[in-house]
């Protein structure tokens, strides 16, 4: 059985299209799904607060960050480092996303390498600090920040 205390019980505002939770069974089993907001599958925003009740989420874990391209940086200390290059051409971008959880499970910087770095200063620019508890919400700020 997996651990629980990498789950939480969502609020019902947290479902949107294609937030991935587990809901339960009769068996008391875990099934992964994806909200579809759509109600012909017989889920309508007046149902969240009950389906929200026998759900569960993963807590944002570095497979989930593994999962969306981002390879581990080896050399980080005090937090996990993942680094991520993204081609358009002959021009490459580079993004960091620090994972501090020893301290707060949902503590996530995301950081943009400068082009016009100088020597002696700070290579990353952050361009996002917040709490981030859950895949689909990395994938929610990933896309707002254009990556």
């Amino acid at each position: 059985m997996k651990d629980e205390s990498k789950y939480y019980t969502p609020e019902p505002e947290e479902f949107h299209m294609r937030f991935e939770y587990e809901i339960s069974t009769r068996e008391g089993a875990w099934l992964k799904d994806t909200y579809m907001c759509n109600s012909k599958v017989g889920v309508t925003f007046d149902d969240m607060p009950e389906l929200a009740k026998i759900s569960r989420v993963k807590l944002l874990d570095r497979s989930d960050i593994e999962d969306l391209g981002f390879g581990y940086d080896e050399g980080s200390s005090g937090h996990y480092s993942f680094l991520k290059e993204i081609w358009d051409g002959d021009n490459s971008e580079e993004y960091k996303i620090c994972y501090m959880f020893e301290d707060n499970p949902t503590s996530v910087v995301i950081l943009k390498a400068d082009k016009a770095w100088v020597m002696g200063t700070s290579r990353w620019k952050p361009i996002f600090k917040g709490t981030i508890k859950n895949k689909s919400k990395l994938k929610d700020v990933l896309k707002m920040i254009g990556i």
